[in-house]
């Protein structure tokens, strides 16, 4: 069984049902596309473990959003070799941190480019100059695109929506974009947290999509209200693997298990990949499984009654739940 998320633009409504198709064996390696090949665009979420990296192809042309996870260079390259791409026609990397740059190197090195997207953001890690040399070494150069920019590639239209302000926080600086394809639209978030999403939000552009690549690997911080209903997505993508930052956070499955989407993450189904077509949209898999897991949280017996306390592992103080600082608690503690 293979889920199918739907949009009729025609009566602007949106349904979900379930399709029996011919699906492909999932292997340890690397997935094989020949069933998807027909659709108008394919979306690949290549399973990196904890980073990003996006595949698009539509008609014989390739976009590939960030090239991250830890050493997963040679792994990127095999997977796009075998989709069958020889040329990138525009290679996005959507903020410098490792886990969306780290194999970029590699790429820049292998495949021949077209364009490269990077925000006017710089990092000084020995990660960010492996890219810059790379890009030296090809005769490459990078740019920051503007907000409202589209890419056209084969019958598919990228419009990028972020950044729309400086910041001197990396994340604040993603290159968000939003792709349409017969009548269908994704959302690609890169690790957009609330104040850019916030800004986008203030820019009027057209977010309403049907799948959601969720934020900074399903992040608290990229739950910005106004955002996630202007988007209104009927399924979402969370790119994440082992990490000790709690990714994906409580908020963002809860989020998705209280709107009926339908969640697809790369830790528990390796490579995703979906086909979007006049007749819908078809994905590789079936959903994952909403599991929603309970607050770390601390009882105390006192004459007056129990009471439950959340722990800052590293600080050692506890809070009520109710504390403002709980909110602002770094995703580590």
């Amino acid at each position: 069984m293979c889920s199918t998320s739907c949009t009729n633009p025609k009566r602007n409504c949106k349904c979900i049902s379930v399709q029996i198709v011919s699906c492909f064996l999932l292997c340890d390696c690397y997935n094989e596309i020949t069933e998807y090949a027909d659709g108008n665009l394919t979306v690949h979420f290549i399973d990196v473990k904890q980073g990003d990296c996006t595949l698009l192809q539509s008609d014989g042309k390739n976009i590939l959003i960030d090239a991250g996870g830890i050493g997963k260079g040679t792994y990127i390259q095999y997977y796009l070799k075998k989709q069958g791409v020889d040329k990138l026609d525009l290679l996005i990397l959507t903020h410098p941190d490792a886990d969306h740059i780290d194999s970029a190197d590699v790429i820049i090195t292998k495949f021949d480019i077209g364009e490269v997207w990077m925000p006017d953001y710089e990092k000084d890690t020995k990660t960010y100059e492996e890219v810059e040399n790379a890009l030296f070494y090809k005769n490459l150069s990078s740019r920051q695109p503007y907000v409202g920019e589209t890419f056209e590639f084969g019958s598919s239209i990228l419009t990028v929506l972020g950044p729309v302000e400086d910041s001197s926080n990396a994340n604040n600086e993603s290159i968000v974009c939003r792709v349409e394809c017969a009548g269908y639209s994704i959302m690609l978030a890169g690790d957009a947290e609330l104040d850019e999403e916030k800004d986008i939000v203030y820019t009027g552009l057209e977010l309403d999509s049907d799948i959601l690549k969720m934020s900074h690997h399903g992040s608290y911080t990229g739950m910005q209200e106004d955002f996630i209903k202007a988007v209104s997505p009927s399924s979402a993508v969370i790119s994440v693997g082992d990490n000790s930052y709690g990714h994906p956070h409580r908020e963002a499955l809860q989020w998705a298990k209280d709107n009926g989407i339908l969640l697809y993450r790369t830790d528990e189904l390796g490579d995703i990949v979906c086909s979007i077509s006049v007749d819908g949209i078809v994905f590789n898999s079936s959903p994952s499984e909403i599991e929603i897991i309970p607050e770390e949280t601390y009882d105390f017996k006192c004459e007056e009654g129990t009471y439950s306390w959340i722990l800052n592992t590293r600080s050692k103080k506890i809070h009520y739940p109710s504390c403002s600082g709980v909110k602002t608690m770094s995703e580590k503690n």
